[in-house]
């Protein structure tokens, strides 16, 4: 198993960090040139909704439960330290490429 940057594994756990784009016309997650996630999301920045349509936008994406994914840095700010735990960190880069492969 190969983990390719963005995404870091330590043990059952995926860490990596995005920037969030708020209310944004659909929820999407890609990489730009740098090889940098971005996660847009049609959630106001206001009282946490943004964080918690990530975790949600997340979860269904994994298909994980959303307690074993948690914003770890960031919670004020559009970056963010996403960290994934209790899974196979195959399992879940798998997932997350492949959510970045939808249009």
């Amino acid at each position: 198993m190969r983990v390719l940057p963005p995404f870091r594994a330590e043990g059952l756990r995926v860490t990596f960090k995005a920037k969030i784009k708020p209310r944004a016309p659909r929820d999407r997650m890609y990489f730009d040139s740098n090889q940098r996630v971005h996660i847009d999301l049609r959630a106001a920045p206001q009282n946490y909704e943004a964080n918690d349509d990530l975790i949600r936008f997340l979860s269904r994406g994994l298909r994980i439960p959303q307690d074993n994914i948690d914003i770890a840095w960031g919670l004020k700010i559009r970056e963010k330290l996403i960290r994934i735990t209790g899974y196979p960190p195959g399992y879940v880069t798998d997932r997350l490429m492949a959510l970045t492969l939808k249009k």
